[in-house]
């Protein structure tokens, strides 16, 4: 407890420098935002097209197609959405090839017109 007799929680993490963001096109949310779509140019020279779905509460599953090369990549994340503000967070922790063991971890920040 500190000293106002308030209960302290510790919490460990890790901090990602995401520098200069990468552009996100025709980003589309369905069902009542359990189904999010976007296109994303990346500094890598591909383009991706993400399709996400919703599991469970704020976790989703779903994939990006790499273009050129088809390449498919699977992706789970949480994503956090402020209706108020038109502001849609997707906090992504993995980001995976199959047969790699590398993955990728990534964010993207979505905002309504």
């Amino acid at each position: 407890m500190n000293k106002n007799g308030q209960k302290e929680m510790t919490l460990t993490g890790q901090f990602y420098d995401l520098d200069d963001g990468e552009s996100i096109t025709s980003a589309v949310l369905r069902n009542d935002g359990s189904e999010i779509a976007f296109d994303l140019s990346h500094s890598d020279g591909c383009n991706y097209t993400v399709s996400l779905k919703r599991l469970q509460g704020s976790l989703f599953k779903g994939t990006a197609i790499s273009q050129p090369g088809g390449d498919v990549a699977e992706l789970s994340c949480r994503v956090y959405q402020d209706t108020s503000e038109g502001v849609t967070l997707i906090v992504g922790s993995g980001w995976r090839y199959p047969g790699s063991a590398h993955n990728y971890r990534w964010q993207v920040e979505l905002q309504a017109d």
